[in-house]
């Protein structure tokens, strides 16, 4: 019988704030501070629904056939807000078969700067989430999928903008406002990756 333990595994990734997290940061945005937790349960994970990178390990085997990290992603010096390196290496995995595990008991626990709790760091943050991954996905993808892509990064720009611009208009939940305009900034940041890049 053939070795069935994972190719890679992940578990929960929880925050320990060193300021109380804020009223305006919505809950769907924790994940920009690599907060993650998939449940109680173990499971397989398939893309876009991968571990972090807080929280993962790999079989030494795989980097001897699928390579090693993009070093195009992933932050830098001079890009500290450029992500997307350890999301690469588990496509790669799920793309050539192999099984990626989602293990609750494997669970860390993450301390948030007080820096990154600020509206700006989470547009810049989003921005480069969309960057990261046009980066990451345009190395696959044929002419007509990019066209594809594009246009329904366009109707999120779109709709991100004027959720932002009406949730601002109106003055409601600042989380609407945070929310929305990170919608906008990251499919920019994609859009306008794949596009100066094909």
């Amino acid at each position: 019988e053939g070795d069935t333990s994972p190719d890679a595994l992940g578990g929960a990734v929880e925050p320990l704030y060193e300021i109380k997290q804020p009223d305006w940061m919505p809950e769907r945005l924790r994940s920009y501070l690599s907060v993650v937790n998939y449940g109680r349960r173990s499971k397989q994970l398939r893309y876009p629904r991968y571990p972090f990178g807080t929280n993962m390990a790999f079989r030494r085997d795989v980097f001897l056939k699928l390579g090693l990290f993009d070093t195009r992603l992933g932050r830098t010096v001079k890009q500290p807000f450029q992500t997307g390196e350890e999301t690469d290496l588990f496509l790669r995995i799920e793309s050539a078969g192999g099984r990626i595990q989602y293990t609750p008991q494997a669970r860390v626990y993450h301390n948030i700067q007080a820096r990154r709790l600020n509206p700006e760091w989470f547009f810049e943050q989003a921005y480069w989430i969309g960057v990261s991954f046009a980066l990451m996905e345009g190395k696959a993808l044929r002419s007509h999928q990019v066209i594809i892509k594009i246009l329904t990064a366009f109707l999120l720009i779109i709709s991100g903008y004027l959720g932002w611009a009406f949730a601002g208009l109106v003055k409601t939940s600042p989380k609407s406002v945070v929310y929305f305009k990170c919608v906008y900034l990251d499919r920019w940041g994609y859009a306008r990756t794949l596009l100066s890049n094909k």
